[in-house]
């Protein structure tokens, strides 16, 4: 069926459509986080994120997904109100691997119970208000100290010098993105 949509398509469709179909959203993402890093993102009447600023959010959020747990395709639930912090959230959970699974603050607690069951949910992103509803899942709750960039080391640069000895250089998180943002031709 994509193949007759491309045939019928404009070019510019068809290029756009295949560079869809060919990369993940996080790809798409990543590379739109590297290309325009002060682009506007996130526009609400409250607040505008820049790409490097969701970036920067969503991958210490992911970080600690990872570390308590979350693997490939986990579902993770998101009960909070529509707006910025959830679309960290979903971000942070692709970018830890997992699924998101947003949940409606205002379903009453059993449906949500039978929902988060059903999915096999056992942990959900979610606000104060919400921490406290008697539901079958672990509670973490957003606030800023899971949203600010991490030190964690995302890369080992290992080389030797005129010693021949090995040099391990640790790049934190804040120097990959610069060397990402400064590396031409990156994600196209």
């Amino acid at each position: 069926m994509i193949q007759e949509i491309m045939n019928i398509a404009p070019s510019s469709f068809a290029e756009r459509l295949t560079h869809v179909i060919d990369n993940s959203v996080i790809d798409i993402f990543i590379q739109k986080t590297v290309e325009y890093p002060e682009n506007k993102a996130i526009i609400t009447a409250e607040r505008t994120v820049s790409y490097r600023e969701l970036a920067q959010q969503a991958q210490s959020l992911a970080v600690y997904l990872r570390q308590q747990g979350i693997k490939y395709e986990s579902p993770v639930a998101i009960l909070l109100e529509p707006g910025i912090e959830q679309i960290i959230c979903q971000v942070a959970i692709l970018l830890a691997g997992g699924s998101c699974v947003p949940l409606d603050p205002a379903m009453p607690d059993e449906r949500l119970g039978f929902m988060l069951q059903d999915l096999q949910v056992n942990l959900t992103l979610t606000d104060i208000k919400s921490q406290e509803r008697p539901l079958p899942t672990n509670f973490i709750t957003m606030n800023e100290s899971l949203l600010k960039p991490t030190d964690a080391v995302h890369l080992l640069d290992i080389h030797s010098g005129k010693t021949h000895r090995t040099h391990i250089l640790f790049i934190t998180e804040y120097h990959l993105l610069r060397r990402w943002s400064a590396t031409d031709g990156l994600c196209q």
